[in-house]
């Protein structure tokens, strides 16, 4: 929910982190996005907060993609119906592997096309 508009947003986390011995709890991470996303926020401090949560808990390396509709910016005819804003934490070394980035951006770009191409409505 904006905090300066009172009006929701609305979109996908990507998430990707590097931990050895790590046991993935997408239970965990689904409370903590929910945890920052259900209260008034601005969608670049979630980001952040999502990331700086989850680093200690995955040994430092973590990146966060939020891409979200704003309802605030579509009703002020800011943004079409449809359109979405990106932002994105680094932390640890995913700030320093611009390949490992790379990498991570990319699958979150084929699975979207995948998805967008995909025929069944599901």
């Amino acid at each position: 929910m904006c905090e300066h508009h009172l009006l929701p947003f609305y979109g996908v986390v990507h998430i990707g982190y590097r931990a050895e011995g790590y046991d993935h709890k997408s239970s965990l991470m689904k409370s903590i996005v929910h945890f920052y996303g259900f209260k008034l926020q601005v969608q670049e401090r979630m980001t952040r907060q999502i990331a700086e949560t989850l680093s200690p808990l995955v040994g430092g390396d973590v990146i966060v993609v939020a891409k979200a509709g704003h309802t605030c910016m579509i009703s002020r005819g800011i943004e079409k119906f449809g359109s979405s804003t990106a932002t994105i934490a680094v932390l640890g070394q995913f700030s320093n592997d611009s390949s490992a980035r790379a990498e991570f951006l990319d699958k979150i770009h084929a699975t979207a096309a995948w998805k967008a191409d995909a025929s069944s409505p599901f």
